[in-house]
């Protein structure tokens, strides 16, 4: 064990664990960090203090206590070098698309951003889109007003995390008054080495991290729809962490789709927060299938008079996968509406964890809030814990909650098989059914679809 010393009176101690992590901010913070403006530098390192600060979670932590993130708080990593990761434009990434989408996309290989795989040359007047590391270089005036502001290193750990060892992510805004239609934001994780021109996947000695930090500002009165992805090659280990932060301008609308389509041995944690100006709207629809262990979290605050917000997904852990999901809605001023609908179906021993909060703080009257978790069991090994939460500090409102997790109704299997339907497809239409109040939310056609295709082949290989 090593202590670090932040002051003479309080000495941080720290495990063998932590300095894994804090090294990795040393390294970045001495090598090609070094190169950042002087406030990039300053929000590295004030997640670094953080870090060192508090750790990472721990089964003791209230927020983590039901879920096993050892694999990741106690895993070793590498972050990958850029020299060792190629453009990319060789690579096939055509699995991952969605027929009938044809919108700007940025590519990020193993946290590098990929030229080759991009393409964002064809943009609406008005919108900008763009690698981060760009922006914060090119458009300052754009990127430090908002960039740390909502996901500030003192809230959830691996925030903090994120904060210290960011590089990149993707950047885009939009000017006032204008509607523009799709961004595609795709994260590969591929395990690549390369020798020479040769180039092969290979196990690497520690799985690889990246840590993409992205930022999103809709300024009053425009609209965007924002799709980010996270996906796999092969089937190595990595770990994604990644934030997000949303700025919704006034009047504003945000429709934002989180994917989680890594491979089975990945670990990803993905925060996204969201602020919220006054008459704006904001979408959220995560969907969570890949994954080893994946923990979402969602933390739209609803500053201004008369907001909307709208969480809406599913998770389908199936095998020992562990799916997580941890939000908190923040009804701020008066006159908002949330939304929270969300689906779980979990099948063999898989793990699932959903912990909503809505907090109504004092002076927020006329909130509606209404929260949903519906879980379906598809083996009796699958385990949910569901704890839906109120704060309500003022009057005046109108919130609910509710949860409820059981199996396929005998009734409904028995009635569609009376009707000639045989027994294993009469359950995979219940099953799909249960989910697909939650796609008919998803306006994305394209999207939508593509998400249904890959739900009827994933529940086509589960025990039900």
């Amino acid at each position: 064990m090593t202590v670090e010393t932040r002051t003479a009176e309080t000495p941080i101690v720290r495990t063998q664990t932590q300095n894994v992590w804090l090294d990795a901010a040393d390294e970045l913070a001495a090598g090609r960090g070094a190169a950042a403006p002087d406030w990039i530098r300053r929000i590295r390192a004030e997640g670094r203090l953080r870090l060192a600060e508090v750790g990472l979670p721990g089964p003791h932590d209230e927020d983590w206590r039901l879920t096993n993130g050892k694999p990741i708080t106690e895993g070793r990593f590498r972050i990958p070098s850029p020299k060792a990761v190629a453009s990319g434009a060789d690579l096939d990434l055509s699995p991952f698309n969605f027929p009938g989408l044809d919108a700007p996309l940025l590519v990020f290989v193993d946290g590098i951003f990929s030229p080759g795989l991009s393409h964002i040359d064809r943009l609406p007047i008005g919108v900008t889109v763009s690698p981060l590391a760009t922006a914060w270089l090119a458009s300052p005036h754009l990127v430090k007003p908002h960039l740390g502001h909502l996901a500030q290193s003192g809230g959830e750990p691996f925030t903090a995390l994120n904060a210290a060892l960011f590089e990149n992510g993707a950047f885009i805004h939009v000017t006032p008054r204008v509607a523009t239609g799709v961004v595609r934001v795709l994260h590969v994780a591929t395990q690549f080495s390369t020798e020479g021109s040769e180039r092969r996947m290979t196990p690497p000695m520690a799985p690889s991290m990246v840590h993409p930090r992205s930022l999103i500002v809709v300024d009053e009165s425009s609209e965007i729809t924002v799709i980010e992805d996270r996906v796999s090659l092969g089937a190595q280990p990595a770990l994604v962490n990644a934030v997000t932060e949303i700025v919704v301008g006034a009047n504003a609308r945000v429709h934002y789709y989180n994917l989680a389509r890594e491979n089975k041995a990945s670990l990803a944690v993905a925060s996204v927060y969201a602020s919220q100006a006054r008459d704006s709207h904001f979408a959220s629809h995560t969907a969570l299938l890949g994954g080893r262990l994946i923990r979402s979290n969602i933390y739209p605050v609803l500053n201004g008079e008369g907001c909307t917000s709208l969480l809406n997904g599913f998770y389908i852990p199936t095998g020992s996968q562990q799916h997580d999901t941890n939000m908190i809605v923040r009804h701020a001023a008066p006159h908002g509406r949330s939304r929270q609908f969300y689906r779980g179906i979990l099948a063999d021993q898989s793990r699932a964890v959903f912990s909503g909060r809505i907090i109504v703080e004092e002076g927020a009257q006329q909130t509606d809030a209404r929260q949903t978790d519906m879980n379906l069991l598809l083996s009796n090994e699958a385990v949910v814990d569901t704890k839906p939460q109120l704060e309500i500090y003022t009057d005046d409102v109108k919130c609910t909650h509710g949860a409820t997790v059981g199996q396929l109704d005998p009734d409904a299997v028995f009635y569609l098989k009376a009707r000639g339907i045989p027994e294993e497809q009469a359950r995979g239409l219940l099953v799909f059914a249960f989910v697909n109040e939650v796609l008919d939310r998803m306006e994305l056609g394209p999207v939508r679809d593509g998400l249904a295709a890959q739900l009827r082949e994933r529940l086509a290989g589960t025990e039900q």
